[in-house]
């Protein structure tokens, strides 16, 4: 729950472009399209706002759908 918590805080905490920065990582290290990339780094205000009203059991159903290897690729991300 606290790893939850830390994680979602931190994500808040992330300016726009170290947050489109960690997208782009992200969306990289997941093996996702050129132009998928650029959807989903393009959207990063939607994302931003998205972030400010999640909670920690929105955090955990996104990582649950993303399955494991995703979710610890995302979590590796966020400790650099």
């Amino acid at each position: 729950m606290e790893k939850n918590r830390n994680t979602l805080e931190q994500l808040k905490s992330l300016d726009e472009n170290a947050l489109r920065a960690l997208i782009d990582r992200v969306a990289r290290a997941g093996g996702m399209s050129e132009g998928m990339r650029r959807a989903a780094v393009g959207h990063t205000a939607m994302i931003k706002r998205k972030l400010a009203n999640a909670t920690e059991a929105d955090l955990r159903r996104a990582m649950e759908k993303l399955g494991r290897e995703r979710s610890e690729q995302i979590l590796r991300e966020l400790e650099k």
